[in-house]
């Protein structure tokens, strides 16, 4: 006799489960490939499909950025992918983590919005690279802190979204103007700014 096993609840973005901050299990073994072709944001090392894979959704719980991890949590090559439906609209992908420290698994980080909810999904590399563990999320608050104007203005107190839309670049949770230095040019970049050797 044949046993027909069917595949998890959530093989379908329109069956999505809830995850949450922490630790979830995934289990791909009987799953099939049922989401679209389109993993071309990120390194796709010339596969654009993401297999067998598995949805979730996931309120995100603060405003700041959104890490999803399956890195060295997993035992199959995998692939992350984020939507803000089931149209697809992606947000961000991974498939080996930039880190270097995970091997073939996988972790995105991106700017989530406090009560948001995003589609996560879930696969492998390669069609029938199943397996199991667990993915990690953890969801970190934007704190204010100094902002960095071009290389000569620098203000206190911003939001990183806040720096952002000035065309700043953030200098951490809690960095001041008096802690950071907005031009990393050295002082004696010139021959008119020239400092005097000393032997020794």
């Amino acid at each position: 006799d044949v046993t027909c096993i069917p595949a998890p609840d959530n093989n379908t973005c329109s069956g999505a489960i809830a995850a949450y901050d922490g630790d979830n299990a995934i289990d791909t073994t009987n799953s099939t490939t049922s989401g679209p072709n389109d993993f071309t944001m990120c390194d796709n090392f010339d596969s654009d499909q993401t297999y067998n894979d598995l949805y979730w959704t996931y309120q995100a719980t603060c405003t700041g950025t959104l890490t999803i991890s399956t890195c060295n949590t997993v035992d199959f090559d995998s692939r992350i992918a984020v939507y803000g439906s089931c149209a697809f609209d992606m947000i961000a992908c991974n498939d080996d983590a930039l880190s270097g420290a995970c091997g073939l698994t996988s972790e995105v980080s991106f700017t989530a919005e406090a009560g948001t909810t995003y589609v996560l999904r879930i696969g492998s590399f390669s069609d029938g690279g199943t397996g199991s563990g667990t993915f990690n999320i953890v969801c970190t608050q934007d704190e204010p802190g100094a902002c960095c104007i071009g290389l000569s203005q620098c203000v206190d107190g911003l939001m990183p979204s806040e720096c952002d839309a000035f065309g700043g670049t953030h200098q951490g949770p809690g960095s001041t103007c008096a802690d950071v230095d907005c031009d990393p040019t050295p002082a004696n970049d010139t021959c008119e700014t020239a400092e005097t050797a000393v032997l020794g």
